[in-house]
């Protein structure tokens, strides 16, 4: 049997929101010290993880220095984006909700695959009425195994 994985933003969704841009602000500045934002690099493809590291080396912290602090920034973002998220409101991408339906009438499992924090994947995933079509998920997973210092 194939299992399905979903990429999140820009797959499921459209990701205009700003609520997940301002999570990485409030957290460079709350846990770094830092005033510094998410579109200060090109983050498409990455992970949160990778994204923080790549901002934070911009205004002069090294990558150790960073990864001391990553899980406290990574749960900071997490508390500001569950204390705005009323504010998401995703836009799920046409085609998106029967497809979902079809696979689940079908009982086909479906997870994620998706660089995003793990609460904050669920939390968007629950803001746009689709997330009882998952049964499991794969989060930030790339940086994860390339870096597993940051989880030891």
């Amino acid at each position: 049997m194939k299992i399905p994985l979903f990429d999140i933003d820009g797959t499921l969704f459209k990701t205009a929101n700003p609520v997940h841009k301002n999570a990485f602000a409030y957290a460079f500045n709350k846990v770094y010290g830092v005033d510094a934002k998410q579109t200060e690099i090109r983050p498409e493809g990455m992970v949160d993880n990778q994204i923080i590291i790549e901002v934070l080396k911009l205004h002069g912290l090294s990558e150790t220095e960073i990864k001391k602090k990553i899980k406290q920034a990574t749960k900071t973002m997490t508390r500001y984006f569950e204390e705005h998220e009323n504010e998401v409101n995703p836009e799920i991408l046409p085609g998106v909700m029967s497809l979902l339906e079809k696979l689940e009438h079908e009982k086909i499992p479906m997870g994620v695959l998706t660089g995003n924090v793990e609460e904050i994947a669920w939390i968007k995933l629950e803001g746009a009425g689709i997330r009882d079509f998952f049964d499991f998920g794969g989060f930030d997973l790339n940086y994860y195994w390339r870096n597993r210092i940051l989880y030891e």
